[in-house]
Order: structure tokens, then C-alpha cells, then sequence
């Protein structure tokens, strides 16, 4: 590892290493200094409500990325003068400058920089600071623990102060620490690393063999002993790193690669696995000096720079975002790379295949819902497939001829990595209603896959043109046409009422300008359909609608993508895109208990059914089930696990209550986490395990049955579990 870590040094100090500014962190910190001793340690930011942007703003943004950065409470040239004034000199009193941009909606705050992003919100960060300026305890010993010197002596303060911030709901303390962390670095960044995360100190001390973290230590002496141990980073190594410099280089892409290589993939191996390691990798390939001249045909870069070896990696594979002053403005795919030597350096020419221009996107507009909180000074950064998603989902298209183009479906178009019966099938039927312009419905028993389907459907044609992107949300009871459709709430300076547009609205305009989102309805019966719809069911037929509401003193209209003849959509106008969809979901087993559907609104769908798998499919890709759900089960789980699989094709044979594959997943896990409590596990336990997981998600799909199909359920079940225990439930649950 010393020769990798040498080189990955080399390369740190060539191309990152001179950007990171000391000189910017001691100003950073002589600005806490002076809120601490002005705003908390007097008790003054409790009495000043109403100043948090004079006064908190600025602190929370040198502590974290994701704090307000734009800011749009003006409502004429007047107001918008004062309030950049007022930001301008809530930085001046901390003695930071501040660069605004403006645009004709907002001020944007630009190139801040901040200790780490301690997944804190805005919200909770004034809670925090609030408390520690109202309570006197509180904030006197987090400033006994800036005074302290003495490792052993801070740690038993920040432990003392732990147990005072027991009996308050603020996040100062958290078993994560990144709060605290965070003050503690902003506060000394000369001695504190801005790794905030326990966990993440953990992960690098273990991965570069810095030391034992004894896990009994309290968490005061976790917090001051992994910090000592992340310095030694220097010795171990031979480098000379301050504590600033060397958490921008644990957190470059390719040395993160080593301390946590699962942090570019999604969280959680699912049935729906990540669809990357079918189609590649993604990127955000940084732009603007002259190398870059032709970026449209091709991208350079130079060998051993961060990133590089990914990149190489995801020849015709791989996609990418163009980044350049703050924004996103273009994506395209990886072609061939070639090479070629200069002055006895490699450079490396990637060609570019589907260059499409896009938004552009604001970094700082996107931050907050992004697994990053910078995108870094080197040239290359692997991303996540999520975040690729959500800055391609959030541009906008250029122009309004969008909304006369015909739906563009997937030549790729796949159902992959979910298991159907019959999926080429399923496949077929959606590709034909979705080409045939039909709104789908998929119905189904519950746990089938009609969710995955929706959301799959959603992110493959969100990569064609002309989609956007999309919204998922799930249907209520209690939806009616302001959720739907909009209505008007009082105006943000309290005179008088404007409208505020709803659901559907929002996925046709973003601000002023036109877009296509789809939309996702989960479980759509859940919604009182008339109550909710209202003048939707015209829309969804394919005429325009007027609205009773207005805007700028005109009638807001919603308008068929037939009847959009401007290039300008007017302030009062929404139009529905040619190929815009709406994508729903509905159990079939609710279906008499929840709201009904009319004939007229149900013939605005294409209903297609996602069925629950036959006994012989259940048995053929048992093991293909297993893999996807991620699940290894140990040699004396074996038998059990193969009952359920008994159980789950018994029950799809014949039976009134066909179960999805997801129900049997959550069965299955909970089996394996029961067990892993027990130990030792004998056959009576196993079987007490089985029947309360069939308690817990079999039991409750029988509600509605006739009592001769109940019997039929109950009598295949009961041969897999108690039956006294399942008896005496069901009768108890349905018979009762």
C-alpha cells in the first residue's frame, strides 16, 4: 500500500494540493471565533429570532454545504437591493466576503467552502446553535473543551457535555458526532480533521492500519482518540499533511476507492440491483481550459490524474455530465480512448458519442439532494448512478418543440434485473400501450413488482428524449383537487392569496420554463378519484382545460399538447407534452375495500397485469430469487428456507390469494434475522420463526376471504407452522 499511497500523494500535490487554502481556513475560523464569543457565549443569537441571516447564516455555511446559499424573499428591485446588502454584511461582521450572483428569480451565494457535509439540516443547525446561546451549561462546556489542551481531559469534557445535552432534542451530540466534529474542526482547523463522521474515522483507521479503536471507549474519547489516530496518517505514510489537507486528500475519488469502495454503488442490494453494472460507470468530467477546446468531439486528460484509471475503465461504457463555472451544461457517453505521449507524459483522448447540451444546471441548486457536497478541483469525479439521475433529471428542455415530439421508446428497453413469468410478454404489452399514447394502470396482487416496474419505466425513459424526469408519490384518502391541480395560499409577504400549482402542474412547468416530468401514482385507489381528479379526467382524454384560477388577472389554463401553437408559453399556461405518461399502481386485493374507479376514468388506461409467479416458476428461479434479494442462507437454515419456498408455490397453486415475491423477501429476511438472535436454533424454534413471520406477512393478505377459502389457506399453511397458534389467530382476525 506504501507505493500506491506514495503515488496517489504525487498526484494529490500535482493537481489538488495547491488549491486547498490554508489561509482560507484561518479566516474560517477567526469567523466562528468571533460568532462564538458575540452570538453564544453573551446569549445573544437566542435574543435576536428573526436575524438568523444576519447572524447564523454565514457559520452554518463554513460548517456545511448543504446550508442556504440562494435566496429568493424579494418581490421588486428595491427589496432584492436590500437583502443582498444584508447578506453582504452578514459576512463582513465576521470579516468574510462574499461573491452573489443574481439572476432575475434569486442571489446565489458562490464559491464558499465547508468542513463537510454532517447530513445536518439547516433547520437542525439552528436548533443546535439557538440551544447552546439559551442554555448556559451547554454552551460553558463546549468552551471548556475549545480551551482544553489535555487529549484525556477534552475527552471527558465532550463526554460531560454528551450527558448535559441528554435532556435536549438537538443534534449536537448524536452517536455519529458530525456536529460536533464539525464545530471542533471549524473551530481549530489547525489540530481537527473534517472527517466529521465516527463512522468514516473508523472505516480509514481500520483500511490504513492506523490503530485499534478500542469500541468500549466513550464517545468522548472516540471522537479525540480517532482524531489523533487519522494525524498519525502523516508518519505512517512520510507525508506532511495539515489536518485540512489531509481530509481533501482521504476524500479524493481514488483514495476513497480504497477506504470504502461500495460508496459509488446504491445502498441497498434489491431486487431492483443498480443497473450501472449493466451499462457502466458515470461521471462529471470538469471543462474550461484549452485543452478542452473540442470537448463536443472529444474529452482530454492526463494520465495519473484522480479519476483517471476510472475513467479508462469505462470505455464505451461509461456516461458523463460536462461541469464548468458551477454548472452542469451538457452530457454524453464515453466512446473509444486513444493515447498519445508528450514530453514524457500520457494524455489521454476519450471520444464523445451522444453529445446532447443540457440546462444548465446550478451546482448549489442540486446540492442538497446529491451523495457529494463538492465536485472537487480535479478533472474526472465517478458519480453515482442516483446522482447522475437527479442532475440529468433536472434540466430542462431548450425551447418548447419538446412538446409536438412523439415519445421516443428505449430500443434497450428491459424489465432486468426483476423476475416475471412471462417478462418478454409483460414487456411487449407496456411498449405497446406507452407507443400507442395510453396511460398505464398495472394491477395486480400485492408485492408483485408493480412499484418496480412504475419506477423502472420511470428512469429508462427518463434517459430518452423528450422526458425529463419523473415524480413518484403515493395516492390518499384525503387528496382533493389542491393536490392534484393547485390553489391559491396567501402570498410569502402576506398580502393577498396566489396560486400555488399542484401534482400534475408541476410536471409541466418548472417556474416559467415548460417541462416534461412523468408521473408515478402508487396505489392511485387510495385516492377518491372524483375528489381528487376534478377537471383532469378532460386532460387526460387529450383536451385543454381552463381552471378556476388565475394568475397575472388571466384564467390558468392547461393545455393539450395539440392546442400549443406559441414558441412562448404564457405565464397562465401549462401544456401537457405529447409524451408525457401517467404511470399508476393498484392492489387488486383493495380494490373493494378502497375507493372505486369509474368507467370513465378507468378508460383513460391501459391496464396491464403484473401477476404473482406459478408454483413451477417459483421452483425454477428460486435460486435466481435468493440472489437478487441478496440473501445467503447458512447450512441450518437450509430446510427452513425451503419450506417457505413450499409455502409460497402452495399458496400461488390454486389458492384465492396469490403472494408477490416481495412479501416472501420480507419473510425471508426477518426468518434470518430471528434466527441470527436465537443461536442455537433446534427444530421447534425454527418452526415458532416461520409462523410468526407467516403472522407478521401472510396472515394479513387473507382479509376479505370467504370462510371455505380461508379454510382451504389456513390448511396449507398450517403444515409449516403451529397450527393451534395460526387457528386461534385467524379466527381471532376474521372469524371473531
Amino acid at each position: 500500500m506504501q507505493t500506491q499511497i506514495a503515488q496517489l500523494v504525487e498526484e494529490f500535490n500535482k493537481n489538488v494540493r495547491p488549491r486547498v487554502s490554508a489561509e482560507y481556513w484561518a479566516k474560517a475560523s477567526q469567523a466562528f471565533d468571533i460568532f462564538w464569543k458575540k452570538q453564544i457565549m453573551t446569549g445573544n443569537l437566542a435574543k435576536g429570532q428573526g436575524r438568523e441571516i444576519d447572524d447564523l447564516h454565514p457559520i452554518i455555511r463554513l460548517l456545511d454545504p448543504n446550508a442556504k446559499k440562494h435566496y429568493r424573499d424579494f418581490k421588486d428591485e428595491k427589496e432584492r437591493q436590500d437583502l443582498k446588502r444584508r447578506i453582504i454584511e452578514s459576512g463582513k461582521q465576521y470579516g468574510l466576503d462574499y461573491e452573489i450572483e443574481e439572476s432575475e428569480n434569486e442571489l446565489l451565494i458562490t464559491k464558499t467552502e465547508s468542513v463537510a457535509k454532517a447530513m445536518v439540516t439547516q433547520g437542525q443547525w439552528h436548533i443546535v446553535f439557538f440551544e447552546l446561546a439559551s442554555f448556559p451549561e451547554l454552551r460553558e462546556k463546549l468552551d471548556q473543551i475549545f480551551k482544553e489542551t489535555i487529549p484525556d481531559k477534552k475527552a471527558q469534557l465532550i463526554d460531560e457535555l454528551k450527558s448535559l445535552n441528554e435532556k435536549h432534542k438537538n443534534y449536537l451530540t448524536k452517536p455519529a458526532a458530525t456536529a460536533l466534529c464539525a464545530i471542533m474542526s471549524l473551530q481549530n482547523p489547525a489540530n481537527y480533521v473534517q472527517v466529521v463522521s465516527l463512522n468514516h474515522r473508523k472505516i480509514i483507521i481500520e483500511c490504513f492500519g492506523l490503530g485499534v479503536i478500542d469500541v468500549k471507549e466513550s464517545y468522548g474519547k472516540q471522537i479525540i482518540h480517532t482524531n489523533e489516530l487519522l494525524l498519525s496518517f502523516d508518519k505512517k505514510f512520510d507525508v506532511d499533511f495539515s489536518p485540512v489537507e489531509l481530509t481533501y486528500f482521504l476524500y479524493t475519488e481514488e483514495v476513497r476507492e480504497i477506504w470504502e469502495p461500495e460508496h459509488i454503488q446504491p445502498e441497498s442490494a434489491t431486487v431492483t440491483a443498480p443497473r450501472e453494472t449493466q451499462e457502466g460507470a458515470y461521471f462529471i468530467l470538469i471543462t474550461g481550459s484549452k485543452e478542452y477546446d473540442d470537448s463536443k468531439e472529444r474529452y482530454h486528460f492526463r494520465k495519473g490524474i484522480p479519476g483517471c484509471n476510472q475513467l479508462l475503465e469505462a470505455e464505451n461504457r461509461g456516461r458523463f455530465v460536462y461541469y464548468q463555472d458551477g454548472k452542469f451544461y451538457a452530457k454524453g457517453e464515453i466512446g473509444d480512448i486513444s493515447s498519445e505521449e508528450k514530453e514524457g507524459t500520457t494524455f489521454y483522448y476519450a471520444k464523445v458519442k451522444n453529445y446532447e447540451e443540457i440546462g444548465p444546471v446550478k451546482f448549489e441548486e442540486i446540492r442538497a439532494n446529491l451523495s457529494f457536497g463538492s465536485v472537487g478541483a480535479a478533472g474526472i469525479r465517478r458519480i453515482r448512478k442516483e446522482d447522475y439521475d437527479t442532475i440529468v433529471g433536472k434540466t430542462l428542455p431548450q425551447g418548447t418543440d419538446f412538446i409536438e415530439r412523439d415519445l421516443e421508446l428505449p430500443s434497450d428497453f428491459t424489465l432486468d434485473p426483476l423476475l416475471f413469468e412471462d417478462k418478454e410478454d409483460l414487456e411487449l404489452r407496456i411498449m405497446a400501450a406507452l407507443k400507442a399514447g395510453n396511460n398505464i394502470m398495472l394491477v395486480g396482487p400485492p408485492g408483485t413488482g408493480k412499484t418496480e416496474v412504475a419506477l423502472s419505466l420511470g428512469k429508462q425513459f427518463s434517459e430518452k428524449g423528450p422526458v425529463n424526469t419523473y415524480i413518484m408519490t403515493t395516492a390518499t384518502s384525503d387528496w382533493t383537487t389542491f393536490d392534484t391541480i393547485g390553489g391559491y395560499v396567501p402570498s410569502s409577504d402576506g398580502n393577498g392569496l396566489v396560486f400555488q400549482p399542484g401534482l400534475f402542474l408541476r410536471c409541466f412547468k418548472n417556474v416559467d420554463k415548460p417541462i416534461n416530468r412523468w408521473l408515478i401514482i402508487d396505489e392511485i385507489n387510495r385516492a377518491d378519484i372524483d375528489k381528487a381528479f376534478g377537471q383532469l379526467f378532460t386532460l387526460l382524454s387529450g383536451q385543454s382545460v381552463e381552471l378556476p384560477f388565475q394568475k397575472n388577472s388571466k384564467n390558468i389554463g392547461i393545455l393539450s399538447h395539440k392546442d400549443c401553437k406559441e414558441r412562448e408559453i404564457a405565464p397562465n399556461q401549462y401544456v401537457m407534452p405529447k409524451s408525457w405518461r401517467l404511470i399508476a399502481t393498484l392492489n387488486t386485493y383493495d380494490k373493494a375495500s378502497l375507493y372505486q374507479m369509474s368507467y370513465a376514468f378507468m378508460r383513460r388506461f391501459a391496464f396491464i397485469h403484473v401477476a404473482a409467479p406459478n408454483c413451477n416458476f417459483i421452483e425454477e428461479k428460486w435460486s435466481e430469487y435468493l440472489a437478487c434479494w441478496g440473501l445467503r442462507v447458512p447450512a441450518e437454515l437450509t430446510g427452513c428456507v425451503d419450506n417457505v419456498r413450499e409455502l409460497w408455490e402452495s399458496m400461488n397453486e390454486d389458492s384465492k390469494r396469490p403472494l408477490g415475491p416481495a412479501i416472501i423477501k420480507d419473510m425471508l429476511h426477518y426468518i434470518l434475522n430471528q434466527a441470527e438472535k436465537h443461536g442455537t436454533l433446534d427444530d421447534g424454534i425454527r418452526k415458532k420463526i416461520v409462523t410468526n413471520a407467516v403472522i407478521s406477512f401472510i396472515l394479513p393478505q387473507f382479509e376479505g376471504l370467504e370462510k371455505s377459502d380461508l379454510d382451504n389457506l389456513k390448511k396449507r399453511i398450517s403444515q409449516y407452522c403451529l397450527s393451534d397458534k395460526i387457528d386461534s389467530l385467524c379466527y381471532e382476525m376474521f372469524e371473531g
